[in-house]
C-alpha cells in the first residue's frame, strides 16, 4: 500500500507543477488580456455618461427614448466586471427600434451593454419598445 501511495504522491506532484508551469506560461496573455479590459471597460463613474450616449444613439435611428438606472448594481467579489440594470422605453418604426437595440448591444464600443427582456408593443404605424439591461464596467 505504501507503493501505491508513494506512486500517487508523485503523480500528484508532477501534475501541479505541469500546470503550474502552463499558468506561468500563460501569464503574458492574461496580463495582456487584463489590460484590454482595462481599456474596453469604463469605471463605474464614467457611467453617468451612459444615458447621453444612448440619447444619442436613439437621435441617430430617429426613436423617442426614456432611459433610468435601476437601484442597486452587482459587484464581482472576485474583483471582474461589476454591472449596474437599467430600464428604457422607446417609441418609433419597428426597423428603427430594431436598429437601436442592435446599436445598443452589438456595435456599442464604448460601454459593454447586455439586454436581458424586450417587449414591442404595436401602436397605429408605431411600435413601443420596453427593454431591460445592465450595462457593464470595471472595478
Amino acid at each position: 500500500m505504501k507503493l501505491v501511495d508513494q506512486f500517487s504522491n508523485y503523480f500528484y506532484q508532477s501534475y501541479a507543477a505541469e500546470r503550474l508551469l502552463g499558468l506561468k506560461q500563460l501569464q503574458p496573455q492574461a496580463k495582456d488580456l487584463e489590460r484590454k479590459m482595462q481599456i474596453l471597460l469604463p469605471v463605474q463613474d464614467q457611467l453617468l455618461n451612459f444615458p447621453d450616449f444612448i440619447k444619442s444613439i436613439a437621435d441617430a435611428e430617429q426613436v423617442t427614448l426614456s432611459f433610468s438606472f435601476n437601484s442597486g448594481n452587482i459587484v464581482s467579489p472576485d474583483g471582474g466586471a461589476g454591472s449596474i440594470g437599467f430600464t428604457l422605453r422607446s417609441t418609433g418604426t419597428l426597423e428603427n427600434l430594431r436598429d437601436f437595440l442592435d446599436n445598443l448591444e452589438n456595435k456599442t464600443k464604448r460601454f459593454w451593454v447586455g439586454v436581458d427582456t424586450v417587449d414591442f408593443t404595436r401602436s397605429g404605424d408605431s411600435y413601443a419598445l420596453s427593454a431591460q439591461g445592465k450595462v457593464f464596467f470595471r472595478q
